[in-house]
This record gives C-alpha cells, sequence and structure tokens, in this order.
C-alpha cells in the first residue's frame, strides 16, 4: 500500500508481510469517530524531529468526517477503512501488518506526542539492540483540569533509570507496580511484533495490556524516564465519559483472567511467575471493579474474596473491606464504586476551584493503578 489522497477498502490491501526498511518508523492509528481530535495527533506525529515515518490509519468504520479529515494531510498518510466496526484490536492489527518500518508504535487518536517522542525511544532501541519495546513516561490531562505525571517511580527503582534511560530487569514486577505503559507511550521493533500475531480481537477490553505482556515475553523492554507522551481525558464530555466508563466496565465484567493470560502465562520465564501473577491479580481486580460497577455483585463477591490480598489501594480496597461487613451490606459498597465515578464526572468545578484556592494544578502519582488496567 502506498500514500494516496483517499481511503482504500481493507480489502484491497495486500495481505503479504513487507520488506523492512532500516531506520524508519511506522506509526499507527486506530480511528473510530475521531474527527473531533484526530487532527491534533496527526500533526504531533508530524512535528517529530525524527522525520523518516511511515503514518498509517485505519478508519474502524466510523460515522463521522475522520477519514476527511484524514484526507486533509494529503499523500503523507496511508488510510485504510474498515466495512464494519471490529474494535481498536482488530484495526491495529490491521496497521501493524501494513508497517514497513524497522519500528513501529500505535497512538490513540485523541492522544499526542511530545516533539522529540520518536527521536528518543528510536535512540534507545539502537542502543539496546536486545530490547523488544522501550516505552516513556507520560503527562494525564485529567477531566477535571489536573495535570498528573506518571510513573511516579520508587527510590530504588528511580536509582536505576538516567533521562537516556534503561533495560527494565524484571518486566512484570516493574509493570505491576506502575501499570507504566500505554497505548502511545511504546516504541517497538516491528520483526518482532510480527511473530506475536498482532492484537486479540475478541479482547474488546484490555487488548492493548495483553499485547504488552504478551511482547515482552520476546525480550528485554525499556523504560525511558522522560514525559514525551500525553494522553488527555478534557476529549470526552463528562456525558460521554459516564457512557464510556460503563460500556467498559460491562465489557470487563465478562472477561475472566484466564482468557486474559492464556497466551502470555505459556511464555513467562522461570523465576518470572510471581511477577506475573501479581498482574494477573492486578487484572482480576479490575475485573471485580467492573463486576460492582455494573451490578453484578455475586460475581464481584467472589472475585474479591479470590484476589483481596492484592487489594490494597484505591477500589480494590473498598472491596475488601465491603467483605468484612459481609454480604448483606455488600450491594452498598459495590454501588459506592458506581456512585464515585458520577461524582468525580459532575465536580470538576469544584476541583478547579480547589486549584485556584491554592491547590497545585500539576501532580505527580500513581493514583490510577487499578483503573489503568481497566483502560482499553
Amino acid at each position: 500500500m502506498t500514500p494516496g489522497n483517499g481511503c482504500i477498502n481493507e480489502h484491497a490491501v495486500a495481505d503479504e508481510r513487507h520488506d523492512i526498511v532500516q531506520g524508519t518508523v511506522s506509526v499507527v492509528i486506530a480511528a473510530y469517530n475521531a474527527a473531533e481530535h484526530i487532527e491534533r495527533c496527526l500533526e504531533s506525529i508530524f512535528a517529530q524531529s525524527y522525520k523518516d515515518l511511515q503514518v498509517i490509519v485505519v478508519d474502524d468504520a466510523s460515522s463521522d468526517a475522520t477519514s476527511e479529515v484524514v484526507r486533509g494531510f494529503g499523500k503523507s498518510i496511508e488510510c485504510i477503512r474498515l466495512d464494519r466496526n471490529r474494535g481498536p484490536a482488530y484495526a491495529r492489527t490491521v496497521g501493524l501488518f501494513q508497517c514497513r518500518g524497522e519500528f513501529a508504535a500505535i497512538i490513540d487518536a485523541d492522544d499526542y506526542w511530545l516533539p522529540e517522542f520518536v527521536a528518543v525511544t528510536t535512540g534507545f532501541m539502537n542502543a539496546h539492540p536486545s530490547a523488544v519495546a522501550v516505552s516513556t513516561a507520560y503527562r494525564s490531562h485529567r477531566w477535571d483540569g489536573r495535570e498528573l505525571l506518571f510513573p511516579v517511580l520508587k527510590e530504588d527503582d528511580a536509582a536505576q533509570f538516567t533521562m537516556k534511560g534503561a533495560l527494565i530487569g524484571d518486566f512484570f514486577g516493574f509493570w505491576n507496580r506502575y501499570m507504566h505503559v500505554l497505548t502511545g507511550t511504546a516504541l517497538m521493533r516491528t520483526s518482532v511484533v510480527m511473530q506475536t500475531g498482532g492484537q486479540r480481537e475478541e479482547l474488546r477490553l484490555t487488548e492493548d495490556l495483553e499485547f504488552w505482556g504478551y511482547l515482552a515475553t520476546f525480550g528485554a523492554w525499556g523504560f525511558i524516564p522522560q514525559h514525551l507522551f500525553v494522553t488527555d481525558e478534557r476529549a470526552v464530555t463528562t456525558s460521554q465519559r459516564l457512557s464510556k466508563i460503563s460500556k467498559r466496565y460491562r465489557l470487563f465484567s465478562d472477561m475472566s483472567t484466564e482468557v486474559w493470560e492464556r497466551r502470555i502465562r505459556p511464555r513467562v520465564a522461570v523465576g518470572d511467575e510471581d511477577s506475573f501473577n501479581a498482574v494477573v491479580a492486578r487484572m482480576g481486580t479490575a475485573i471485580a471493579i467492573a463486576n460492582a460497577y455494573s451490578g453484578f455483585y455475586r460475581n464481584a463477591w467472589l472475585l474479591t474474596g479470590r484476589y483481596r490480598e492484592s487489594m490494597d489501594q484505591g477500589l480494590g480496597k473498598v472491596l475488601r473491606t465491603g467483605l468484612r461487613f459481609g454480604r448483606f451490606c455488600w450491594p452498598l459498597f459495590c454501588m459506592a464504586i458506581k456512585g464515585r465515578e458520577y461524582v468525580k464526572a459532575y465536580l470538576p468545578r469544584f476541583s478547579a476551584l480547589r486549584r485556584l484556592s491554592g491547590a497545585p494544578g500539576k501532580m505527580q502519582g500513581n493514583e490510577a493503578k487499578i483503573t489503568s488496567c481497566s483502560t482499553g
């Protein structure tokens, strides 16, 4: 496929693998009804100081003007349009298998990069040929106007990483502590990506997390503590945010850890089992929270009992506390989780007033450890 003025149908895309072009970085954007925000994302890509780029947009059967916005960038973008909505995993995989670059990255249409992202990550990958991927720290613009920096490393972890980054000794242990990999933070070695088969279409949620975990079993993973990626919760309105959360939790409540881990666990290296089990327990916590939010109280009770030892913070701690109060009070704790999301959604003005009264506008923290497990 070559760049053109319009989006081509997915059936017109050749299935064969492409020859890898050394030095080129392929960027894949899976877009669904992204007309309002994709321009900012694309502009951040073309503003990179590293210019040897292949840009691929996969329009996941959008009903808005996404394809028209992409066409406005001319021949610099390869655009593929799907016949029907298949979800982000399928769309990303279609794009990944059109990559010609030595390295590949995925970014969502409502997020963006700072200008040095590609240069810094490619520099790391060239300096560490054993690495299958590297990810950077990131900025999160919250729906209530705050800007948070993630991850905030503990002192012993921070001592291992200079600003140029380093290889992670225990990926699953590090991942469990920080959930540091988001779509948009990682640069991957394309030849290894092709070996994975891409993301799992049947996972309409956490398909990205599963993919990062699977990719990490193919080799070393690096981390660069520079905040070069920005994720923006303000891209959606309050009602859109609540609708997205409800849909996400409904999908998540149907998942099981056994299904999620099935292609990762057989490849986990000897000695890494405990760290991976901790990641799976975090995933179990997120599924329990989703069941509680969605009104499946019995499932939430059983999952909380199973993973209670890992529920030591955030909403997981709320559920673990609920166990102690027994089944009679259990629905109240589940409803409290749903109520919390509504309160958060409708009180951004209150948070803004707090900041104006003297609270800082930029914060550092790992406050979203469990919710980051449930983002898709």
